[in-house]
């Protein structure tokens, strides 16, 4: 939603609000946080894969890559 980095989990300040929310909650750090993502990526990737190899049809995938300039308009 707001484009952090994901170091931004491991910043003292939030942790400290985690904390204040609920104690007993373990924030993952940045490295788990990535591996997640990617470990998702390959599972929806397999499925997507699975989905499509009976198909006769021809599908195309695009995507829009694109970056934010948001960030510097914040500094």
């Amino acid at each position: 939603m707001h484009e952090y980095l994901l170091p931004f989990v491991e910043y003292a300040g939030m942790k400290k609000e985690y904390t204040s929310v609920q104690p007993t909650f373990k924030v993952p750090n940045r490295n788990t946080i990535k591996k997640d993502i990617f470990e998702m990526y390959d599972l929806d990737k397999l499925n997507m894969t699975k989905l499509t190899n009976g198909n006769d049809s021809r599908i195309v995938v695009t995507t829009n890559m694109w970056t934010s300039n948001h960030y510097k308009k914040c500094r």
